[in-house]
């Protein structure tokens, strides 16, 4: 998440919609008073020593340095044991609850990632697959096999749910208001989003690289049963982000 006072802006930071990837390019925005949130250390390396480092999270600086220099020192096969401190402000924070603490933003504009819930399934089911690995310096997995299974694990449990994202993008009032960037143009719509406001254009990396869910098709991957849920299920999000739905074969 940031919560950039120099721009007014808000990130709000999805789950798996490429959320990391934009939020370590608009750091490299923000100026030393605005918020930027801490990341897990395989990602927060990406911009140690730049202008996007993590800070004003936390109730201390002392603790933000701190969990910044462990990032830089430990070596990358310890970082399965390192986590971001807890802080006020946490990545995936909806934005009514940083409007709750910092009222002063309510006039800022929102920006945020949509994403077919199809691939932000896959995609999630992926990770959770491959995110102990990939905490130390492994890359996620590149094939579909279990899929479908891990599919499975996260409809039994609940977790898919936390893919569904428009609650966090939501205002006090429950309204949708902001901007949405389209996960299959990222790059496109965050260079737009910059140049009509007159900021630089900034490097948009690729972090969390994995099976790449998007190019994946979900009938081929996903059985029916799974298809029927994940529509009822992300059913607000299809409706109004515009997704389309797929009828179960």
């Amino acid at each position: 998440m940031i919560l950039s006072h120099r721009h007014r802006l808000v990130f709000i930071k999805g789950v798996k919609v490429a959320s990391t990837s934009v939020e370590v390019a608009l750091s490299q925005l923000c100026g030393p008073l605005d918020i930027v949130t801490a990341m897990f250390p395989a990602d927060e390396r990406l911009r140690l020593g730049t202008a996007g480092e993590a800070r004003n999270y936390s109730w201390s600086r002392w603790i933000e340095r701190r969990y910044l220099r462990r990032v830089r020192d430990l070596p990358i096969e310890r970082y399965g044991s390192l986590r971001p401190p807890r802080s006020r402000f946490y990545p995936h924070m909806p934005l009514s609850e940083v409007l709750e603490l910092e009222p002063q933003a309510g006039g800022y504009e929102v920006l945020y990632v949509t994403r077919s819930p199809y691939s932000k399934v896959l995609s999630q089911a992926n990770w959770e697959r491959g995110s102990k690995d990939y905490r130390i310096g492994t890359a996620l997995p590149r094939t579909s096999e279990g899929l479908a299974e891990a599919v499975d694990t996260r409809i039994a449990d609940g977790s898919i749910l936390f893919a569904n994202n428009i609650g966090k993008y939501r205002h006090p009032d429950g309204s949708i208001r902001g901007t949405a960037l389209r996960f299959e143009h990222l790059r496109h719509d965050l260079a737009e989003f910059l140049r009509a406001r007159g900021l630089p254009e900034v490097s948009l990396p690729h972090t969390r690289e994995g099976i790449g869910s998007e190019a994946l098709d979900p009938m081929a991957v996903l059985r029916r049963d799974q298809i029927e849920y994940i529509n009822r299920a992300f059913a607000e999000e299809f409706e109004a982000f515009g997704h389309p739905m797929l009828a179960p074969g």
